[in-house]
């Protein structure tokens, strides 16, 4: 649900849930996989690349 925005979640996150029930460190993660989806992950893995970088 997180990395493609599809939807909600399965089990506690579920159409009746939340993510209240998420650790920190888990809520992190899909925070980090929001962001991806998002940007479109491509984008994401060129931003890591030294190529992009280099003059």
């Amino acid at each position: 649900a997180c990395i493609t925005t599809l939807g909600p979640g399965l089990g506690p996150i579920g159409p009746s849930g939340n993510y209240a029930a998420l650790t920190e460190p888990q809520l992190a993660i899909c925070t980090f996989a929001m962001l991806i989806g998002r940007l479109e992950i491509f984008t994401v893995f060129t931003l890591f690349t030294r190529a992009f970088w280099r003059v």
